[in-house]
């Protein structure tokens, strides 16, 4: 570190700056960044910035956050973590669009950045409506990093679409990768409800019981089933059946 970028170092609004965010004084320490800035030159003028960038990012100011990335792009635009933050910026703001177009500055990407971007671009496909183009995204995803979480992304968005058996195929082979993947399992369990098959549905809730996982989301799954096909005895078999069951006896 030459002379100069040691005495920004010791720049005492600069340390007042980082002691309050530090702090979670955020509010304080953005004031204080923008007074110490103008005084930083080179890479301490980047890093100053970054930090001011980082901290409107956590401060959920993402208007401000994306203007601070965008100037870092511009400094630095090769750093693919400020094309990435500047994308999730504008995805918060709802310009899905724009946060789509960040994501293909780069033809190359690290391993890890390139997990990320996929995920970021397949949701900005299906926050623009577009599924088909968002399940063609996971698909890649899933390929490169099969990650039990991006199954159930992908059968969720089939789940949506009404394409239960698809969604059930997906939800399995997700399964097969975690089988004790919460959200996949009160998944499945709802995907077979839907296709009456009460009996599997019941299995997959015995085991979610019996590792002690959190049924309220299966309870409002059972809850709206019963709404929208009214008190079928099967539904209401397993309804009961979480009231009644005991942890001790299943761990006997």
């Amino acid at each position: 570190m030459n002379k100069k970028a040691l005495a920004l170092e010791k720049e005492p609004l600069l340390k007042k700056a980082r002691w309050y965010n530090n702090k979670n004084r955020t509010y304080k320490a953005c004031i204080i960044y923008h007074k110490v800035l103008p005084k930083l030159e080179g890479s301490s003028y980047v890093e100053g910035l970054e930090e001011l960038a980082y901290l409107y990012f956590d401060r959920l100011d993402f208007d401000l956050a994306a203007i601070c990335f965008n100037y870092l792009c511009e400094l630095k635009p090769k750093v693919s973590q400020y094309v990435l933050k500047l994308s999730n910026c504008y995805f918060q703001l709802q310009n899905y669009y724009q946060s789509k177009s960040v994501l293909h500055r780069f033809d190359y990407w690290k391993e890890d950045e390139d997990e990320e971007r996929l995920l970021a671009l397949s949701q900005c496909e299906l926050a623009l409506d577009r599924k088909l183009k968002a399940i063609e995204v996971l698909q890649v995803l899933m390929k490169r990093y099969p990650n039990a979480i991006y199954y159930l992304l992908l059968s969720e968005i089939f789940e949506n679409m009404d394409l239960h058996s698809l969604a059930l195929e997906v939800c399995n082979r997700g399964l097969k990768r975690d089988p004790y993947f919460e959200d996949l399992l009160v998944l499945k369990a709802r995907l077979l409800l839907e296709q009456d098959d009460f009996k599997k549905a019941k299995q997959v809730y015995f085991k979610m019981i019996k590792n002690q996982m959190f049924l309220g989301e299966a309870h409002f799954d059972l809850e709206m089933m019963i709404e929208k096909r009214g008190s079928l005895p099967e539904l209401m078999e397993i309804f009961q059946y979480f009231d009644d069951i005991q942890f001790d006896d299943l761990l006997d």
